[in-house]
C-alpha cells in the first residue's frame, strides 16, 4: 500500500536535543528524511508512526482505533 499523506513531520536532533516539529501534508513517496525522524501517517485506513531509515520513512507503529498526535515533539498514539 502505498503511503499518501503525511500530518506531522518531527525532526530529533542528535544528543538529545529538543526535536523540531514541522506541520505540513506533503506525499510521503516525495519525502527525503534523515536517520532519527519520525512522522505522523495512515497505513490501512488508521494514523500510524513512521521512522525514517535508509532516507525513507518506513512503519513503525499502528495507533489501531486512536489517532497519532504530536506531544512534546514526539509522534503518540493517543
Amino acid at each position: 500500500m502505498q503511503l499518501t499523506t503525511i500530518a506531522t513531520f518531527v525532526s530529533l536532533a542528535a544528543l538529545g536535543v529538543a526535536p523540531s516539529v514541522l506541520s505540513q501534508s506533503i506525499p510521503i513517496s516525495a519525502t527525503a528524511c534523515t536517520p532519527g525522524q519520525y512522522a505522523c501517517g495512515y497505513r490501512n485506513g488508521q494514523d500510524a508512526i513512521y521512522i525514517c531509515s535508509n532516507g525513507r520513512l518506513e512503519f513503525a507503529a499502528s495507533c489501531g482505533t486512536g489517532r497519532c498526535e504530536s506531544i512534546a515533539g514526539v509522534p503518540h498514539c493517543v
